[in-house]
């Protein structure tokens, strides 16, 4: 099917979602700011009973239903599910996820319908975002991915230190979403390379969480500086000594074994030569 085909596929599958919640819950005035679908999950969440009452208490008192609702088919029934996220409303952010979909309810008679219902929730994020990655004709299911930040000492709201990311999918087997993976995004800039080619700097973390402190040259050797900046903010400067190692000169030192853990949280690395900085600080996170 060609891309704007499945586009409009799912637009219609999203309009039918949208026509099902409008059945399902009563229209009631609200906000001009508030969209028709965000208005609709909201009273749908409030009278949802797997919604923790914190939650509704949210919803009650500032809080709102983010304004990027996102639709897809993420379960593989040829269905728009919902991705619905709540907004704090303060520093807090998007506190809670829901995916919505809708699930075929049978009668004793043979006959049935289809109920909206909560098929996976996260009630106590912090700052969280989320999105669908939609099913294409290489990947027949999607997937729900969400972050939350992971902040250490001294990290600003909105720098943190780190973010946790989590992917959700849907399991034919058990009839319900499953988390598929979670991975750490280290938010430090661990590589430098000059715009001439006569330097690398890294930060280097091993698989056996090990660290070090790499310097490359092929234009000079020697002596040189080089400063670990603990989380704490109190900053060691040591010397060490590039040695030729084939075409070029290399320095590649171990951090712990060479100055004392500050212990977990960024930590910024800086290598000098005389009174010049090579290149920009370049960092390390230890959990």
């Amino acid at each position: 099917m060609a891309l704007a085909g499945v586009t409009s596929v799912m637009a219609i599958r999203a309009a039918a979602l949208i026509t099902l919640l409008v059945a399902l819950v009563p229209a009631a005035p609200a906000a001009a700011e508030q969209t028709r679908a965000q208005k609709l999950f909201k009273q749908r969440l409030l009278n949802d009973r797997q919604v923790s009452g914190e939650i509704k208490q949210v919803l009650r008192n500032g809080g709102f239903v983010d304004r990027n609702i996102d639709f897809g088919d993420v379960t593989g029934d040829g269905k728009s599910d919902a991705l619905v996220l709540v907004n704090q409303g303060g520093s807090a952010g998007r506190i809670a996820l829901y995916i919505y979909s809708s699930q075929r309810t049978g009668r004793s008679d043979g006959g049935g319908g289809s109920e909206l219902r909560v098929r996976f929730k996260r009630q106590n994020l912090y700052r969280a975002r989320a999105d669908m990655k939609r099913a294409n004709p290489d990947r027949p299911r999607g997937a729900v991915v969400y972050k939350t930040p992971i902040y250490d000492a001294g990290d600003e709201l909105n720098d943190p230190g780190a973010r946790r990311v989590t992917e959700v999918r849907w399991s034919d087997r058990r009839k319900r979403f499953r988390v598929a993976g979670r991975r750490t995004v280290d938010r430090v800039r661990s590589r430098h390379c000059a715009s001439n080619g006569d330097y690398c700097t890294r930060t280097i973390k091993s698989r056996r969480g090990i660290i070090y402190l790499e310097l490359r040259s092929v234009s000079f050797n020697g002596r040189y500086t080089l400063c670990v900046t603990r989380p704490s903010g109190t900053t060691d400067c040591r010397f060490f000594t590039l040695r030729r190692s084939g075409d070029r000169y290399v320095s590649h030192v171990r951090w712990r074994a060479n100055y004392p853990s500050g212990g977990a949280g960024r930590y910024s690395v800086v290598w000098r030569l005389g009174p010049d900085q090579l290149g920009p600080a370049l960092g390390f996170r230890k959990t």
